[in-house]
């Protein structure tokens, strides 16, 4: 209703105003003056009072002069409109109880399709996407996604709010359903750029990336980050962050509970060298009891996420290279262990198999590798009698040139009917993914694909 609908606009005019982007306030006020009724002649005559020029664009009026934007803002009660801004967040429902995390290389198009057969609630996040990538680049590779992917969030790397509000924007009009900001990699190439976990040491900037976000776009705006970096390794810090951040609107952190070192380790040991503090992430969910907080890292299987969701500990876990590994012992029972619904997908592998065959054979039509889509399934079989044949044979025909859709259907074959048809008693191994798994993670540069080797550019 139009009461909510000014509300709404002077909350944005507010997050506008703290990061001092002047002119994307006064373009929210002409709005909301030819809401109040005025219509278009409300605006025009508002900016050549302050001769300030204005063009129509998708209703939005582009205001080019920020002296002229001061002037107009001061006929506005700016102090009703940084309360609006800085008014209590609702709490977020725990929509996001199980996720699955942005892993580079990994969680392609084709690995989200794949994953979504097996839970129709679990989130899914895309690899980290670069602001230049998507304002210099190919937006619809890096963009697009296939319709069933949903929920589906946009994880993007950068530091500049101008340029992340750009993408928010752009990605939105793509349909995700959250955009993520990547504070948690500790990648030396990308703290380089200027983002990543790096900027964990400026939450002020992190905010002010939250808030241009938030000023354009209508989904979620969340953070992922570690509980600290380097010298910043207290409580007291990781609270100011997420205190500092929340100012700009981000009511969804999702939290990697390792500190990240910058210097002296690689992406792989920032994994595994630093120690789990599960009880920072605890004490954020006590501490803010009006923020989604979700823990990241460490987690192998549904018993220890539902482990971490007991008594409201915290709102969701993600999960990363367990889900890779072995989509079917983490993902096949997620709908109903985790979010408790009777009427999510409990498939076979067979199931799983038989719903994939149309979507490969159509990708292949479109002129997509085999590759591109079975280097992403080799885990389904894992553990299973068959499975080290299911995935030699991938490997040694997938890249030949009369490969297709035969050569999915003869590797299936090498597994036994009743494990595909989940009648065996091995058919769903407890034990986690051992030595000979793929070694991933949301962090990490390098792929190991065995039998197949990928290094990420």
């Amino acid at each position: 209703d139009r009461a909510r609908l000014m509300r709404l606009m002077r909350r944005t005019a507010g997050a506008a105003l703290k990061v001092c982007c002047i002119n994307l306030a006064t373009q929210v006020l002409a709005i909301a003056g030819r809401e109040r009724g005025g219509g278009a002649c409300f605006a025009a005559a508002a900016c050549k009072r302050v001769g300030a020029p204005w063009v129509p664009v998708q209703g939005m009026f582009r205001q080019n002069a920020a002296a002229s934007g001061r002037r107009l803002l001061s006929t506005v009660p700016v102090s009703e409109i940084v309360m609006a801004a800085q008014a209590p967040a609702v709490a977020v429902p725990a929509s996001r109880r199980l996720c699955v995390a942005p892993m580079m290389d990994w969680t392609d198009r084709f690995d989200r399709a794949f994953l979504r057969k097996f839970s129709k609630n679990t989130w899914l996040y895309t690899e980290m996407v670069t602001t230049g990538a998507i304002i210099h680049g190919n937006q619809d590779r890096h963009l697009q996604f296939f319709k069933d992917e949903h929920p589906i969030a946009l994880q993007l790397g950068g530091s500049d709010p101008n340029d992340l509000a750009k993408c928010a924007a752009i990605a939105e009009t793509y349909g995700y359903d959250e955009i993520n900001l990547n504070v948690g990699c500790p990648s030396e190439r990308v703290s380089s750029g200027s983002f990543g976990a790096c900027l964990m040491a400026e939450p002020e900037l992190v905010r002010d990336c939250v808030a241009a976000m938030k000023a354009v776009v209508k989904v979620p705006v969340t953070v992922k980050h570690r509980i600290g970096i380097d010298d910043m390794q207290s409580y007291e810090q990781l609270c100011n962050f997420v205190s500092t951040v929340h100012e700009g609107g981000c009511n969804t952190f999702i939290v990697h509970a390792r500190i990240a070192v910058l210097k002296g380790l690689s992406p792989k040991e920032n994994r595994q060298v630093p120690p789990l503090k599960y009880d920072f992430v605890y004490n954020l969910k006590r501490d803010f009891p009006h923020l989604e907080i979700i823990i990241n890292g460490g987690i192998t299987d549904l018993e220890q996420a539902k482990g971490h969701l007991e008594g409201g500990k915290v709102d969701g876990v993600m999960i990363g290279r367990s889900a890779y590994h072995e989509p079917f012992r983490i993902l096949g029972n997620a709908d109903r262990e985790i979010y408790g619904d009777a009427n999510g997908y409990s498939k076979t592998r067979q199931q799983v198999v038989d719903e994939m065959l149309p979507f490969i054979e159509e990708q292949l039509a479109a002129g997509v590798s085999l590759n591109s889509i079975t280097r992403h399934m080799l885990g389904l079989f894992h553990g299973c009698q068959g499975g080290r044949q299911f995935r030699r044979h991938l490997a040694d025909y997938v890249h030949k040139n009369d490969s297709g859709l035969h050569t999915f259907l003869d590797a299936v074959d090498k597994v036994p009917e009743e494990i595909r048809r989940g009648t065996a008693a091995s058919d769903n191994p407890k034990t986690p993914y051992g030595d000979r798994a793929l070694d991933r993670d949301s962090d990490s540069e390098t792929v190991t694909l065995s039998p197949v080797h990928v290094e990420v550019g």
